[in-house]
């Protein structure tokens, strides 16, 4: 009833409630060592993209980073795969270098520290397609960038496919998307294929020119029709 009387002061029935799902045309034109960022306000649809994107991907080779558990019984340093020297070289990568939330347990740290944490776990599981909600919005500036920027080579390097959503401009700039989708509250949908030219080349091709590629803008409205 509650719900009746809201919509009848705003002049809604129950047709206006209905909200095509944020869907993409086609295919995603991303390869592996890539990243693909979806940006947009608060309640544009960024996390039904994504995990819509991620119910696509191969069950075996996918992980939803928020999906990682965060132990209360086991400490941090115990959680990550490898040799010490190993487990210490990713979560410093990530920005969880402090020894005194290595020695804590993943459940008592902080939201961004456990965020880093889970960050740690995913690019130590031997998935290829990484997810990740709301990327750096519980971190500061500096440290978002600061992290972006390690996942930019990590990915590259390892030949992953990271997706991730955020309103965090900086940690968007550093992160160097190849691939920017942009919503709006109207439900519009802006794919940008981006630039990096700056990128390192892999071993053996030092000499080769950097790749020069073409920006290409389309945007969807809806349910996915092409509008410009």
């Amino acid at each position: 009833k509650r719900a009746m009387e809201v919509m009848r002061l705003f002049g809604l029935d129950r047709r206006d409630l209905h909200r095509p799902a944020p869907a993409v045309s086609g295919g995603l034109p991303i390869r592996p060592g890539q990243i693909c960022l979806i940006t947009g306000p608060s309640g544009a649809g960024k996390t039904t993209l994504l995990r819509q994107f991620y119910e696509l991907a191969d069950v075996r080779r996918r992980l939803w980073l928020s999906d990682i558990p965060l132990a209360e019984n086991v400490r941090v340093i115990d959680c990550v795969e490898g040799s010490v020297s190993e487990a210490l070289r990713i979560l410093c990568k990530t920005g969880l270098g402090d020894v005194f939330a290595i020695l804590n347990r993943p459940g008592r740290l902080s939201e961004g520290q456990q965020y880093r944490y889970r960050l740690a776990r995913a690019l130590l599981s031997r998935k290829q397609c990484l997810f990740a909600d709301d990327f750096g919005c519980s971190l500061d500036s500096i440290t978002a960038g600061t992290l972006a920027y390690q996942i930019r080579r990590i990915v590259y390097e390892n030949r992953l496919l990271f997706f991730a959503a955020s309103c965090h401009s900086q940690a968007a700039e550093a992160l160097r998307p190849d691939l920017v989708i942009k919503k709006d509250l109207a439900g519009n949908t802006e794919i940008i294929r981006q630039k990096n030219k700056s990128r390192r080349q892999p071993a053996g091709a030092k000499s080769m020119p950097p790749v020069n590629r073409a920006v290409r803008r389309r945007t969807y409205a809806g349910e996915g029709k092409l509008i410009t």
